[in-house]
């Protein structure tokens, strides 16, 4: 029997049970998780001009600073287990939420390019908690155990393309309302968020008394390959999210995704596992080689929503397998470690770009290649070991 017999973590797509998955509760969680993450990436574009005019930062500090936040992102890591233990879960995302709204509205007001910095970690923090609680925690807690991974499969595109949608908003706002009104659209939108999942119906659990410190929500090492092989492709989409394209670029990464989601629904008994990340990685080495030929070209839209199809592809699978390796009762920690280490690399390819050109784009090119050898090799082998082990 095949250790990548996770197709049918696809069925509830298109059974006549769809209607269970969406439960009031997942569609509450989706709709916040879309806002938040709207809410922090629509700062992206901005943050880093902001530092250039008003602290006569340089563009390699200014992306520095901005990327800190995923840094900042695994400070309260060893916290989390105790944290949704130990008080109710919707309580640690809505608190998460309402801080990060304050920590957006503080930045007219720092003295120093160091809280500048500390601001960012801060935030970073709160976002880390953020998506522990939620992707981490309630989307589990609120699915029924044969729907979870379709429900973090949503919670993972929302993510997505909201990213996307927010970076475009930034574009858009920032230089006709300035920096001030993007902040308070953001914290509008996290309090919003904050809204929605005050009006969570989840069920109280006992505390089971933790340790203040664990990796548990955390990070769960036997994830790691699959989650560094991950940072390959999270890392070209930092490349991009900050190569100055215009804001229909991104809303073509963002057909992309929608594309292999009508894909996945439609092929999912024909395409296997495998073909699945290697066509992914394809479609991401093409259009990055067109957009290096082509760079000036409208046609640039079109190999956007083939790189945007691509990463959708590469990055759906490495989710399913980092949720494949967790054992009972690991499901939130190996989604939470596919959320950090897809930040991390996203946020290192974002501080890259500021060296753009056709030199950073043959670096996505050989990253690319590079992430279809490394799972080749050594990925899909260690996965189908894994596998092998657990149903022993």
């Amino acid at each position: 029997v095949s250790c990548f017999r996770i197709e049918s973590m696809y069925e509830s797509f298109i059974s006549p049970v769809k209607a269970r998955l969406l439960t009031t509760n997942l569609c509450l969680l989706l709709v916040s998780n879309i806002l938040l993450y709207i809410a922090v990436y629509m700062l992206l574009p901005a943050l880093p001009q902001w530092l250039e005019k008003i602290w006569g930062c340089s563009s390699v500090v200014a992306g520095i600073i901005t990327a800190t936040s995923a840094v900042g992102m695994f400070l309260l890591g060893g916290l989390n287990a105790y944290l949704v233990d130990t008080f109710r879960r919707k309580n640690v995302l809505r608190i998460s939420l309402l801080l990060m709204a304050g920590i957006v509205l503080l930045y007219p007001y720092t003295s120093a390019l160091e809280e500048v910095l500390v601001l960012r970690l801060l935030q970073g923090a709160c976002f880390g908690t953020a998506l522990m609680s939620a992707g981490g925690t309630l989307v589990i807690d609120v699915t029924a155990s044969t729907k979870r991974t379709s429900a973090n499969m949503l919670f993972s595109w929302g993510g997505f393309l909201a990213l996307l949608a927010g970076w475009v908003i930034g574009l858009l706002v920032y230089p006709r309302y300035g920096f001030n009104t993007l902040l308070y659209i953001s914290a509008s939108l996290m309090l919003v968020s904050a809204l929605l999942v005050s009006m969570l119906d989840v069920c109280f659990r006992a505390p089971l008394q933790l340790p203040l410190f664990s990796l548990d929500r955390f990070l769960l090492p036997r994830t790691f390959p699959p989650g560094i092989n991950l940072m390959f492709f999270s890392f070209i989409l930092g490349i991009l999210i900050n190569g100055k394209y215009e804001g229909i670029f991104y809303l073509c990464i963002g057909a992309g995704v929608l594309l292999y989601i009508v894909q996945r629904v439609l092929l999912h008994r024909w395409m296997s596992p495998h073909l699945a990340i290697y066509l992914g990685g394809a479609l991401v080495i093409i259009g990055l080689m067109f957009l290096i030929m082509f760079g000036t070209s409208p046609a640039v839209y079109l190999f956007a929503g083939l790189i945007g199809w691509g990463l959708t592809c590469v990055l759906s699978h490495f989710l399913l397998i980092m949720l494949s390796l967790a054992y009972h009762c690991e499901r939130g920690t190996g989604c939470h470690t596919y959320q950090l280490l897809w930040e991390l690399g996203l946020m290192a390819g974002f501080v890259l770009a500021v060296f753009s050109g056709v030199r950073t784009l043959l670096l996505g090119i050989a990253l690319a290649g590079g992430g279809l050898i490394l799972y080749a090799t050594l990925v899909a082998p260690y996965f189908e070991k894994q596998i092998k082990n657990k149903q022993k």
